[in-house]
């Protein structure tokens, strides 16, 4: 070969191997805003349902009775489902099907039953499927559900308001004592749905069929050492050991194969890309929809520094005008239904 072809094809493999990084970062950042834009798809149909339905979702609820007469639980997916790309003429989304066949009034044969429907809008493009066996049902995204649940009782709820925003539903069908439920109201009335996280990706998730905590939701833990926040070895950071999950609730946390971080939707409906190496005392602020009145699940025992923030006035001097940020801010429900009565 001549010398002057060769010296051209180094060349060109060359400016191959020099590309290449920049191509695929660019396929890269393609499927972060893919995955970006059907998340927003997905909080927008969490919204729509909180505005038709005055609450959110529960990360656990009641799909419907089967014909053997036992009630079944599904996740928060299946209600959000028909208010994706809501039609506000036809007062329902393209999905509405799947609530039809299998939801509280469908058929005998199918109502209860657990869907097996894929829904592209609940999958990233970096976590596919590995295979069509397991494509049915798959899901790329959890919700914010708080501290992890104990067990209920009622006095006192499995999680609290002021901790997460999607609680269990399906129990409280026979604890009316506590219906706590989360509405848009209560979280601009404290923390505000532009702090408050709505929703993550995690590699390490169930199927949107599913309906346990650890498979459909993210957590955190109140876990102190030496005075700092830390989730004390209990549950994983963003992205750690990604790809490892058991199905506990270890790896109930933010986790995606992106570079860096993890795509989350606020509760205003905008989607943020949030470091993977960011305080894990400030990911436990974006979570909670009320920090200054953190409570332990099953409890009344508030939950103190270095989660807990209490606002207070900068003089306390009886003379002194109060600080605006010390006033007590509205809430005519505290997160409960509207006849309740007690705090948390």
């Amino acid at each position: 070969m001549r010398r002057d072809v060769l010296v051209i094809v180094a060349i060109l493999l060359l400016g191959l191997l020099l590309a290449f990084p920049f191509l695929l970062s660019r396929q890269t950042d393609a499927y972060r805003l893919d995955c970006q834009q059907r998340q927003m798809r997905v909080a927008a149909a969490m919204l729509t349902q909180e505005d038709l339905q005055g609450s959110f979702a529960g990360y656990r609820n009641l799909q419907g009775v089967a014909a053997d007469g036992e009630p079944r639980a599904t996740g928060w997916a299946f209600s959000i489902l028909p208010y994706v790309d809501f039609d506000p003429k036809k007062n329902s989304g393209p999905n509405l099907h799947s609530l039809d066949r299998y939801g509280a009034e469908g058929p005998d044969a199918t109502r209860g039953q657990s869907p097996d429907e894929y829904y592209s809008v609940l999958v990233c493009p970096e976590n596919l499927p590995p295979d069509n066996a397991a494509k049915p049902g798959w899901s790329s995204f959890v919700v914010n559900s708080g501290l992890p649940d104990v067990e209920g009782s009622d006095e006192f709820p499995p999680d609290w308001p002021a901790n997460g925003v999607f609680l269990e539903r399906f129990q409280q069908r026979e604890h009316t004592a506590y219906p706590y439920v989360t509405s848009l109201a209560y979280l601009n009335a404290y923390d505000g749905a532009e702090f408050t996280l709505l929703l993550s990706e995690n590699v390490d998730s169930g199927k949107w069929t599913d309906s346990q905590e650890p498979q459909v939701a993210f957590v955190w833990m109140a876990g102190v050492v030496d005075g700092r926040a830390d989730p004390g070895g209990k549950l994983l950071r963003i992205n750690q050991r990604r790809g490892e999950g058991n199905g506990s609730m270890r790896f109930a946390r933010p986790s995606s194969y992106h570079i860096g971080g993890v795509n989350a939707a606020y509760a205003d409906g905008r989607v943020d890309f949030l470091n993977e190496k960011v305080d894990y005392r400030v990911l436990v602020w974006a979570m909670t929809p009320n920090d200054a009145e953190l409570t332990q699940p099953g409890s009344d025992r508030p939950i103190g520094p270095p989660y807990q923030r209490v606002e207070v006035e900068q003089d306390a001097s009886p003379a002194a005008e109060p600080s605006p940020a010390a006033e007590p801010k509205a809430d005519p429900n505290d997160g409960r239904a509207p006849n309740e009565q007690g705090a948390p």
